[in-house]
């Protein structure tokens, strides 16, 4: 019997949009039971939100959205990775106050590696500690060039641009890479490409 827990390995040929499956044959449905050991808990994310001004430019989105964002209790961050990772994961944290950069934001280019690391500096000037913290999600205001945002694999580190960045399945997606994933691009079955793209969450 298969339970919810399991893997279903099902191997047969696409036609058209449908997959044909010999349901005789031992290898066209297979059950791959997984081991409760086996399942993934990374248990708390202690996250860190940093809103970031430049010089001349601040970022307006108030303290108590981000929290709702990450936190709250209804189409959070949170409750999406409960959600998803059976209870196994989840995350609290902090919204800190907007700490301020050296660099001018007012033009289209782009200087992503200094910008970031005087995040860290400041962080380290105003003391936090940020060994403790599992991922550290920054956001930039906005301005006439960047919408989007990036992260790091594997790593805690993740930026959000402009206002495209503040949607929450963006910031799900990004964090999603500092949990080591990569996007899924062409989902490709050999035979037959049945979707040309994955969603975004992907």
């Amino acid at each position: 019997m298969t339970t919810f827990q399991s893997i279903v390995s099902i191997t047969g040929i696409a036609i058209d949009a449908e997959l044909v499956v010999d349901s005789s044959s031992p290898e066209g449905v297979k059950t791959l039971e997984m081991n409760q050991t086996n399942i993934q808990k990374d248990g708390e994310r202690n996250t860190l939100v940093v809103p970031i001004n430049f010089s001349n430019r601040q970022f307006t989105e108030n303290a108590s959205s981000l929290t709702d964002k990450f936190f709250g209790s209804i189409n959070s961050v949170n409750t999406y990775y409960l959600e998803v990772t059976r209870g196994s994961t989840w995350f609290s944290g902090t919204v800190i106050s907007p700490i301020t950069i050296p660099y001018r934001f007012d033009d289209c280019t782009a200087d992503y590696y200094n910008w970031e690391h005087a995040v860290e500096q400041e962080l380290l000037i105003l003391q936090y500690d940020l060994s403790i913290y599992d991922n550290i999600y920054g956001f930039v205001p906005s301005n006439n060039c960047y919408n989007g945002s990036h992260a790091y694999v594997g790593d805690k580190w993740a930026f959000s641009y402009g206002t495209d960045g503040l949607n929450r399945m963006t910031i799900i997606h990004e964090i999603g890479h500092n949990l080591g994933l990569l996007h899924a691009n062409a989902l490709d079955c050999d035979v037959k490409i049945l979707a040309l793209m994955m969603s975004v969450i992907n």
